[in-house]
């Protein structure tokens, strides 16, 4: 292997413009043989993670005192004056800002500033934007039941339009560690189980995740000082996921998505106790909407399993008309919910691949 004898002086220049910093050094290497040539003294060049420093794998190697600058370019390697076995390795380090701005594919750098090499061990990338939807709503923005002007509140709500975050995440993982029943399935179009991204359960719906086989080939420098660099294919799987979030559902009682899957349970007939029967039997009657004796002939609310019971009533009774003015639509009314969408561990999930809202 070629032995690094040191800097020489009079090779050595620095420049600086605003955010980068650039040195050039001339290393003396002597070679075992004086036999040989260029390509050898370039195979045996130590490569980054050899003991002894410095090294030359352009792109990570650090300079051996300014460890802020990273070896940037091989500039010439010509025989010394003082001759054979002793060459001149003459090198360009710079702060490493050019490794994202040169031409080709983008580089990602670890925390390190090294680049990363394999595709799942990228960080995933996030944006953000937000989404205008329509909302039923039995309460204005300060909370306070919506009324008509005859102080009766309504019986279906108002659509009105709200604000969701959208987030979306793209990352890779391993193809031969990735299963898509166990990686993908339980989590389509699902919602948070538990508190997520600072949201309660329910209130962040998984909308789409997406998975796509996908290949990279990657020049590798082995760090032995001899074997030369080799292209490695990464096979693996990018993931795509999004996620829509309603910030402010919980300030309404109900989030969007649980919402959308429901409509309040109306009816013209009402579900009434027949009298002296044991066990007791029920049959339905007219519900009456006023003192005067009329009838529903207009689908009408009936009231939740708690809110009938806590009146004395069966289930399925509709919502006495004398209390109109004072029942809560989301407690008092029963809604007709299919209970979707299902929820899942996103929390686990998102806590799995490292998908950070910043």
């Amino acid at each position: 292997m070629a032995q690094v004898l040191g800097a020489l002086l009079d090779g050595k220049t620095m420049s600086a413009t605003w955010g980068t910093n650039v040195v050039n050094e001339r290393w003396l290497v002597k070679m075992a043989s004086p036999l040989d040539d260029v390509s050898d003294v370039q195979s045996q060049l130590p490569a980054y993670g050899a003991t002894a420093e410095p090294t030359f794998t352009i792109g990570i190697s650090y300079h051996p005192k300014l460890t802020n600058l990273k070896l940037k370019s091989l500039n010439s390697l010509s025989p010394s004056p003082e001759g054979q076995p002793y060459w001149i390795v003459d090198v360009t380090y710079e702060t490493p800002q050019w490794m994202k701005e040169t031409s080709g594919p983008d580089k990602r750098l670890d925390a390190n500033g090294n680049p990363i090499i394999r595709p799942w061990d990228e960080p995933p990338t996030w944006s953000s934007s937000t989404r205008t939807v329509k909302q039923t709503n039995f309460k204005d923005a300060s909370g306070n039941l919506l009324l008509h002007a005859n102080d009766l509140p309504l019986t279906e709500g108002i659509d009105a339009e709200i604000q969701l975050e959208v987030h979306q995440f793209t990352w890779n993982v391993p193809y031969d560690t990735f299963n898509y029943a166990n990686d993908v399935r339980p989590f389509q179009y699902r919602v948070n189980s538990n508190t997520l991204y600072g949201s309660p359960a329910g209130f962040v719906l998984l909308e789409t995740l997406t998975a796509s086989e996908a290949y990279r080939s990657t020049t590798v420098s082995v760090p032995d000082g001899v074997t030369p660099p080799a292209q490695i294919l990464f096979h693996y799987i990018t993931m795509n996921a999004t996620f829509v979030i309603d910030a402010y559902g919980n300030a309404r009682g109900i989030s969007y998505f649980a919402e959308q899957q429901r409509r309040v349970s109306m009816h013209t007939a009402q579900k009434v106790a027949i009298p002296l029967t044991i066990p007791q039997a029920y049959g339905y009657a007219p519900i009456p909407v006023n003192a005067r004796g009329d009838f529903a002939e207009a689908p009408w609310p009936l009231l939740s399993a708690t809110a009938a019971t806590t009146r004395g009533l069966p289930f399925g009774a509709a919502a006495p008309y004398t209390e109109m003015g004072s029942l809560d639509p989301l407690a008092d009314f029963h809604y007709i919910d299919t209970g979707l969408p299902l929820a899942a561990n996103l929390t686990g999930f998102v806590n799995t691949h490292g998908l950070v809202i910043p």
